[in-house]
C-alpha cells in the first residue's frame, strides 16, 4: 500500500501518496497545501530514482557488452594464433624433402619458432578472453548484490 501523507482535516480519512485527486474521496474536502507539496515531492523523488535506475541498468548492460566483446576478441586472437602458426610452418614443410643431414637442425629450429609464434599469439588471446570473462563474472556479482534492482531487472541484465 502507498504511504500515508496526511489526514483529511474534515473527516480524518487518510491521503495516500498514490492518489491523483486533490480532494478527499469521502467528504470532497480539498487537500491541505502541506499534503499537496509533500505529494509533489514524493513524485519528483520517484521520477529521479527511476531515472537513476535506468542509468544503472544501462551501465550494467554496457559493461556486459564490453565483457562479451573482450571475450569474443580473445577467441578471435586465439584462432589467428593457430592459423598463423600453421601458415608459418607450411613453407618449411615443403622444404623437408630437400633436406640434407646438416640442415635437419635448422628445420627443427624453424618448426619450433613457427609454433612458438603461433602459441604466443594464442596465449595473448587466452589473456584477452580471460579479461572479458573476469569482467562478466564481476558484473554478475555486482548485479546480483545490487539492492536497487528487482529480481526481474537483475535477470534481464544478466541474460542480455
Amino acid at each position: 500500500m502507498s504511504k500515508v501523507l496526511g489526514l483529511c482535516p474534515k473527516c480524518s480519512h487518510p491521503f495516500y501518496e498514490s492518489r491523483k485527486q486533490n480532494y478527499c474521496e469521502l467528504c470532497g474536502n480539498t487537500l491541505p497545501p502541506e499534503v499537496l507539496s509533500q505529494r509533489n515531492n514524493v513524485s519528483n523523488e520517484k521520477q529521479n530514482s527511476s531515472g537513476q535506475k535506468f542509468n544503472l541498468i544501462n551501465r550494467y548492460k554496457e559493461a556486459y557488452r564490453v565483457g562479451g566483446f573482450l571475450d569474443g576478441l580473445g577467441k578471435l586472437v586465439k584462432i589467428i594464433g593457430v592459423i598463423l602458426g600453421v601458415l608459418l610452418f607450411l613453407p618449411g614443410l615443403a622444404l623437408i624433402s630437400n633436406l640434407r643431414a646438416n640442415e635437419f637442425f635448422v628445420m627443427v629450429l624453424y618448426t619450433v619458432t613457427c609454433f612458438f609464434i603461433g602459441g604466443l599469439v594464442f596465449l595473448i588471446g587466452i589473456v584477452i578472453s580471460a579479461f572479458g570473462q573476469i569482467l562478466k563474472s564481476n558484473l554478475d556479482i555486482a548485479v546480483h548484490g545490487s539492492p536497487f534492482l528487482t529480481d526481474e531487472e537483475k535477470l534481464g541484465i544478466i541474460s542480455s
